[in-house]
């Protein structure tokens, strides 16, 4: 049985998304717990998985490019950065913020 509704898929399930992007994703999931924050995601991920940094960056940028992360840069008083924070989007298709940008 075929599912035709809007709903979105669950990012595991996501044709668009690499293998290596889906363990990204469930990892960030399991580091995030209810808030569906993850600080400092990238130094995390590296401590968690057998892949490298580029490998891990290029996944982390397929998940933001299809809605499933955002990356937030936090700023100290001077405005050097001083952090990332990845919100994690479930169902990206239901966020109006995610639809940003890709109409013609």
């Amino acid at each position: 049985m075929h599912n035709t509704s809007t709903t979105p898929v669950s990012p595991i399930r996501d044709s668009k998304l690499t293998a290596r992007a889906r363990g990204v994703w469930a990892t960030l999931t399991d580091m995030a717990g209810p808030s569906l924050e993850v600080p400092s995601a990238l130094d995390r991920l590296r401590g968690e998985l057998p892949d490298g940094q580029q490998a891990i960056r290029s996944a982390l940028a397929l998940l933001e490019k299809h809605g499933y992360v955002l990356k937030r840069t936090q700023r100290d008083v001077r405005g050097k950065i001083s952090g990332t924070t990845w919100q994690l989007n479930p169902r990206p298709a239901l966020d109006p913020e995610a639809e940003v940008g890709t109409a013609a």
